[in-house]
């Protein structure tokens, strides 16, 4: 060991990464040992910082921006699927939309509200809704056999839209929902507020498959109203401990005219960089819904895109979007199924449902 020759440039790099000066002492070469001395002393006087660790998967990019990070970087196309199907990730999961990400402790799936079909909370969202109606109905003089005879959502479409954000504001406050990083302050806020207009089913994708579903005028409209409550919101967050920066916030919760994101992410699985500014991200010349970073990446992902361009792609929705889809999809069903129960059936049917 001791004739080995000493390579003095990685000595130096391992130094400058953090490695023990009192290993010089093991030095034979005097001049190579005064030498590296001289270094450590320079960089000390210098407060040189070290430099930041580089990811061990081999990008040559720093660990705390790639496997290192927090939210992990996103999972390898060709690796086998997460869900255990059996199939590679870009042919199962990655197919349908769900994302996966990695870190260098563990596998991140994209958080997931449960499914409220499954969940006794639903029953429980139900007995509140009908004691506060009854009590409501105790308070306008009924007996308790025309209470029993009345409907769910009594008052025609008014009042079922008014029963149904009431409980929407109930299905925000469910534990299951409350854990979830998706459904934030902002959100909670604009469904409270007691504008008719503002509600949080206006913000979600208007356009499926490249078709809008109303009118382009009326989407501008919705998203000039959406945006105005998220702007609302903004400028009294410091009310409600809310640390995110106006952008941040922004980010999260603005939609463009098509009811999806306003600012976009890259639609190459391998990239998923997020959009710096507004407006800087291209979309496909065809479908014009798939959004890219670069051209690069647009290349890279045309032969997976080219198959189904325009046929099964709507805007990336935003995470509270996805949250609350998946929800309110399940819940409307179960509100549709009861809408022509009185509160007797309703009881009798969660009676026997619990």
């Amino acid at each position: 060991m001791k004739n080995l020759p000493i390579d003095l440039a990685l000595c130096k790099l391992l130094l400058l990464h953090g490695a023990n000066p009192r290993d010089i002492d093991y030095c034979n070469d005097a001049g190579i040992k005064d030498t590296l001395k001289a270094y450590v002393r320079e960089l000390k006087e210098k407060n040189v910082p070290r430099p930041p660790q580089l990811c061990p998967c081999g990008k040559n990019v720093p660990l705390g921006e790639c496997h290192g990070s927090k939210r992990g970087v996103p999972v390898h196309p060709r690796m086998l699927c997460l869900c255990r199907s059996g199939k590679i990730y870009k042919k199962c999961c990655l197919k349908r939309r769900y994302y996966y990400r990695e870190s260098l402790t563990e596998t991140i799936p994209p958080p997931m509200i449960m499914d409220t079909k499954s969940c006794p909370s639903t029953t429980e969202l139900f007995m509140k809704h009908m004691e506060r109606e009854r009590k409501k109905m105790i308070a306008q003089g009924l007996t308790e056999e025309e209470i029993g005879n009345t409907k769910i959502f009594p008052g025609g479409a008014e009042g079922y839209r008014e029963s149904q954000k009431k409980m929407i504001s109930d299905l925000l406050d469910l534990p299951f929902v409350v854990g979830d990083p998706r459904v934030c302050k902002c959100l909670r806020w604009v469904v409270a507020n007691p504008d008719p207009r503002n509600d949080f089913m206006w913000a979600r994708p208007w356009r499926k498959n490249g078709l809008c579903q109303i009118s382009k005028t009326e989407c501008k409209i919705r998203q000039k109203e959406w945006n105005g409550w998220v702007d609302a919101y903004i400028a009294i967050k410091d009310t409600f401990s809310d640390p995110r920066s106006p952008l941040e916030i922004e980010k999260l919760m603005k939609v463009s005219w098509s009811g999806a994101a306003l600012w976009k992410w890259c639609s190459y699985p391998e990239c998923g960089r997020k959009e710096e500014s507004l407006d800087t991200f291209k979309f496909c010349s065809k479908c014009q819904i798939v959004a890219y970073c670069s051209k690069d990446c647009q290349a890279s992902h045309w032969k997976d895109h080219k198959k189904e361009c325009g046929k099964y792609h709507t805007e990336h929705m935003l995470p509270f979007q996805i949250a609350m889809d998946t929800l309110f999809s399940t819940f409307t069903d179960i509100i549709e199924t009861m809408s022509n129960k009185n509160l007797t059936e309703m009881t009798n049917f969660l009676d026997a449902d619990i």
